[in-house]
């Protein structure tokens, strides 16, 4: 989903895919205790954190993005 949401926001992205042996699993997550212990809550969804993260490298704010 990320890597999407970049592809879609960064024209001209390219992504390379590499093939690792891996576990293949996808894990599904509850942020319950999170919330009820630390009370921390999202506040922004995949697509303006993607967006906040490419203006952030367009205004230069990051020195190096490729590092």
């Amino acid at each position: 989903m990320i890597v999407d949401e970049i592809c879609k926001q960064v024209l001209g992205a390219k992504i390379r895919h590499k093939h690792k042996d891996e576990d293949p699993r996808d894990y599904r997550v509850r942020f319950d205790k999170i919330g009820n212990k630390l009370g921390f809550n999202i506040t922004k969804t995949v697509v303006e954190w993607v967006g906040d993260v490419v203006t952030c490298i367009n205004e230069g704010i990051f020195d190096n993005p490729d590092a």
